[in-house]
């Protein structure tokens, strides 16, 4: 079971979803920090999930690792980012701004 603000996630409902889509390794693991910096300082109950399962990134019509796929648009691949640009793009998908 996830938890949210500190109660199960049954009870608190999250704006968004980002998944962090690679293989198991030093670029994935890199990636998933910078992403789960940029949702710290959102501060918004935002799901993160990291992937391994590179099939997943062929549905969302990726072919490069890591990616990024905020709710169920990739927003970014091949590349790491940091966490400002990280927040940058889940602001502009979540948000709008």
């Amino acid at each position: 079971m996830s938890i949210c603000c500190g109660r199960p996630q049954t009870v608190c409902n999250y704006i968004a979803r980002v998944k962090v889509i690679g293989e198991s390794d030093e670029a994935l693991g890199k990636q998933l920090i910078a992403v789960s910096d940029a949702i710290d300082r959102i501060g918004m109950a935002i799901e993160l999930d990291c992937i391994n399962d590179l099939e997943k990134l062929k549905y969302y019509g990726g072919t490069k690792t890591p990616a990024i796929v905020i709710g169920s648009k990739l927003v970014s691949e091949g590349k790491l980012i940091d966490s400002e640009e990280a927040e940058k793009l889940i602001r502009k998908a979540v948000f709008g701004i």
